[in-house]
């Protein structure tokens, strides 16, 4: 599982059984939005909107935002 939307313009992956922190990503701007995964060729990434928000003085951005998920 993926989230975004926090207040320090971090991308993390959870375990979804555990719900232990596997990876955390900075991103170049605030992610307050939903991230989607999608695969090509076998190889699976996340892609997300890094546009920050000025209602938490977020740098803002206009940024999609697309990492290979390791495996």
């Amino acid at each position: 599982m993926f989230i975004t939307g926090t207040a320090d313009n971090y991308i993390r992956a959870f375990d979804v059984t555990s719900g232990k922190p596997l990876w955390q990503g900075r991103l170049p701007a605030g992610g307050q939005s939903t991230p989607m995964t999608y695969e090509v060729n076998g190889k699976q990434y996340v892609v997300t909107a890094a546009g920050g928000t000025r209602f938490v003085r977020h740098q803002v951005g206009r940024l999609h935002h697309c990492l290979r998920a390791a495996r």
